[in-house]
């Protein structure tokens, strides 16, 4: 029985490649690896615009998939990787409010990619994925 529950984490744990992952081999073994990170709802995100403190900070991507960012509104960054949403922050702030912004973005809280580890594990529970993990560093 134990080992039939590990073999079903094994496979659920697999197979949570999605946005931000991708499969590689390595000698042969399949392994999950991250290519630029697909940022979502509840993701905290750290953007910098230099030379202006009061654009820069802290945003959280709301339920919708929306960031709030100062002068701009409301925007759509769901499924953005990290570079796009600057790319569109940088796009949209350069149209009618400062001359060639520099932006940079940086993830400061994953909070929108998830596992539940449940069974004979010795702290199940809701873990938040912040970067590359393998099934076993994830059960350990």
């Amino acid at each position: 029985m134990r080992m039939t529950r590990l073999a079903l984490a094994a496979a659920l744990g697999l197979g949570l490649t999605g946005p931000g992952w991708a499969r590689a081999q390595d000698n042969g073994h399949n392994v999950a690896v991250e290519t630029d990170y697909r940022v979502g709802p509840g993701d905290v995100l750290e953007v910098e615009v230099f030379d202006d403190p009061d654009l820069s900070g802290l945003v959280t991507i709301q339920h919708g998939g929306e960031i709030s960012f100062p002068l701009l509104g409301d925007i759509d960054v769901n499924g953005l990787t990290t570079k796009e949403v600057k790319e569109t922050l940088t796009r949209l702030l350069a149209k009618d409010y400062l001359v060639d912004p520099q932006v940079t973005v940086k993830v400061k809280e994953h909070r929108s990619q998830w596992i539940t580890l449940v069974g004979e594990v010795q702290r199940p529970g809701k873990y938040f994925l912040q970067g590359s993990k393998t099934l076993l560093e994830v059960l350990t």
